[in-house]
């Protein structure tokens, strides 16, 4: 071999030797747009992705046609149940006169089904335990939104062994994913939204239930307010990697059903946490959807006076049926 193989070949095999690095446990970002940018938003996830992690991420909504000149009474599931009026409809401010109609409800129930949606069950400033919280639609055969006549007004029941004058009636707004995704408040009274207990039959059988009487469409939930003894303030810090572009932040509470949603700060490129529980149990969780894959972080803590916590995601992408599970666990 001459002397200018020899000089080439060498050279390639440590091109080659150098190209190869040992596997280690540190995060080192691919070469892909998402996983590379560190920088933050002002403001927060774009709607696009939030909505295609929800989509992913969510479970079947219950949807049905029904007959908008004779109202109905369906059965949601085993707990659900809701009443429709009859000739109560409007489309765009006119009468609805056709006979059929669509309405869906999605159900939330357990602190796994407000995270996969991207939704908070409380308000940081009014903290509340979730009974069941329900969004709510009525479509035209066109699909097209309806609203409810002035006057009328539909019920929705959660069957439940014990009932409880602790329980409230919410409804929620929805608002900029990056603010808590629903903004709840108790409901007005005044306006006819109110809440009782009753029996209701169904299949055959009587049973105790929450009513929820409104003619409020999208939000409703059924909670408890609770109150603590003190309350503080910290944040949480993630990698650099896990901005709030592609980065939604949950603190599960432990031994409540309440699911909080943390508020990205742009300035300290932190998490929020404002009027947290002193001294309670908490998960936090990180989900983010970078390169159309999701990433998982989890951190148990005991709210203390400490001014920061911190994630580690995991280095490697979580699959959905894993992330649901996780979820479903919690």
């Amino acid at each position: 071999m001459n002397r200018f193989l020899q000089i080439l070949t060498v050279t390639i095999i440590t091109s080659f030797f150098a190209s190869c690095t040992k596997s280690t446990d540190k995060f080192t970002p691919y070469s892909t747009a998402e996983l590379n940018d560190i920088s933050w938003s002002s403001n927060g996830i774009a709607d696009a992705k939030a909505k295609q992690m929800v989509s992913l991420l969510s479970k079947p909504i219950f949807s049905s046609i029904f007959n908008a000149t004779n109202g109905a009474v369906v059965d949601v599931d085993d707990n659900v149940q809701l009443a429709l009026p009859s000739n109560s409809y409007l489309l765009d401010g006119n009468n609805y006169n056709k006979t059929n109609a669509n309405f869906s409800v999605k159900e939330l129930s357990k602190k796994g089904d407000f995270i996969r949606n991207l939704a908070s069950s409380t308000n940081s400033n009014l903290i509340q335990e979730t009974k069941g919280a329900f969004l709510l639609n009525l479509t035209s055969d066109s699909g097209f939104s309806l609203s409810l006549t002035k006057n009328s007004s539909y019920n929705l029941r959660l069957i439940d062994s014990v009932l409880s004058q602790d329980y409230k009636y919410f409804t929620g707004s929805s608002s900029a994913t990056n603010e808590g995704g629903i903004s709840w408040s108790l409901a007005d009274s005044a306006a006819g939204n109110f809440m009782q207990q009753t029996s209701i039959l169904v299949q055959g059988a009587t049973k105790n239930a929450y009513e929820i009487t409104s003619n409020k469409l999208a939000w409703v939930s059924i909670a408890k307010p609770l109150t603590f003894n003190s309350y503080v303030n910290s944040s949480v810090v993630l990698p650099q990697n896990f901005t709030n572009k592609t980065t939604m932040v949950f603190a599960a509470f432990a031994d409540y059903n309440v699911v909080l949603q943390l508020l990205p700060d742009y300035a300290s490129k932190t998490y929020l946490m404002k009027d947290i529980p002193l001294g309670i149990g908490i998960k936090l969780i990180s989900i983010s959807y970078i390169d159309n894959q999701f990433y998982l972080g989890k951190q148990d803590i005991t709210v203390s006076k400490s001014a920061q916590y911190s994630i580690s995601p995991a280095i490697t992408p979580i699959t959905v049926a894993d992330l649901n599970s996780f979820l479903d666990g919690l």
